[in-house]
């Protein structure tokens, strides 16, 4: 039974037998969404992430848009949460959610943190609000065309800045599923159209 050796408001770092981690105990878990515009682009997001800024790691972060499941409504789905923070975060409306993958993790050794990727499909771009910085963490939304993400990921690590796991992870995922605006199978409780998205 792990214990636990400090406690802040959002996370506790916990012992299990000598192993030391970090759990969130206010979450279900985390959303990873790819949005994929029109068939044609997907936005990144370039973030301000203090750990990596403190410890001269890296000058910005590249991610794909995110939340916690949960941390406000113990009941919220995945689905329901990938859609807020895609409207949070970009301004975006999603025509369709699929969830493409369950329980994946950062780094198992370090975390209990488990994430679900979801694909946004979007068809209109036109913004459905201003989207939040989220107190200053997204520094910049970018839209690239899926051919030209790997040359753009390069650039952005000459450029001085990291790579978030889960957006490699997330755009694996799309690429293997090899869904498209016209197309988003699958169905059943992993799916959803949306004509509007809370």
């Amino acid at each position: 039974m792990s214990r636990v050796l400090c406690e802040t408001k959002f996370l506790q770092l916990k012992d299990e037998d000598g192993w030391f981690y970090t759990h969130r105990p206010n979450v279900s878990g985390i959303v990873i969404i790819v949005p994929v515009i029109r068939g044609e682009e997907v936005m990144f997001l370039k973030t301000r992430r203090p750990p990596l800024m403190a410890e001269g790691i890296s000058k910005f972060n590249i991610e794909l848009p995110a939340g916690l499941v949960g941390d406000t409504d113990k009941s919220e789905s995945i689905l329901d949460c990938a859609g807020k923070e895609l409207l949070e975060e970009t301004g975006l409306r999603a025509a369709r959610l699929k969830i493409l993958t369950h329980n994946l993790t950062s780094s198992g050794g370090l975390t209990s943190e488990t994430s679900s990727v979801v694909l946004a499909v979007i068809e209109d771009d036109t913004p459905a609000q201003i989207p939040q910085n989220d107190g200053g963490i997204i520094l910049e939304r970018v839209r690239v065309g899926i051919a030209d993400i790997p040359e753009w990921l390069l650039g952005q690590e000459q450029e001085g800045g990291s790579i978030g796991a889960q957006t490699l992870a997330g755009l694996y995922l799309f690429l293997c599923h090899n869904e498209s605006v016209s197309r988003c199978d699958g169905g059943g409780r992993d799916e959803r159209s949306t004509t509007s998205t809370t």
